[in-house]
């Protein structure tokens, strides 16, 4: 089985590592920069160590394409708040877009990111 972990900031890199010692993970994230940085070991935010990151095994990609063959797909991308305490959910969205094109019947689709409740219905399905 493997899993999908679409955005891999300070949620969704440390689950992507940890579910990689029982499953065959892919992280995805839209910044080609972050991406590569992950593929050298390397953390921009500081919050793991390089020799954490390279004894796991995994893949990271920009590329939606790669993330088809996923029965699992993981979505850890901010909601951050604007300047009128309202919810930006543009992440959210185009996470929800990128696995649209490739969730697939009896394909499991979870929310790690923070959402108020009716979000999921109203907004990502």
């Amino acid at each position: 089985m493997m899993i999908s972990i679409i955005g891999l900031g300070y949620v969704g890199l440390p689950l992507a590592l940890c579910l990689s010692d029982h499953y065959k993970v892919i992280g995805y994230d839209i910044d080609n920069n972050r991406v590569s940085s992950l593929k050298q070991g390397i953390d921009k935010n500081l919050e793991l160590n390089s020799d954490f990151i390279k004894s796991k095994i995994l893949s990271y990609t920009s590329d939606p394409e790669d993330i088809r063959s996923a029965l699992t797909y993981i979505i850890a991308v901010p909601t951050d708040i604007d300047n009128t305490d309202q919810p930006d959910l543009s992440h959210l969205i185009k996470a929800c877009q990128t696995v649209g094109r490739s969730i697939k019947e009896g394909d499991l689709f979870i929310f790690e990111s923070t959402v108020y409740p009716g979000c999921t219905e109203e907004v990502c399905i």
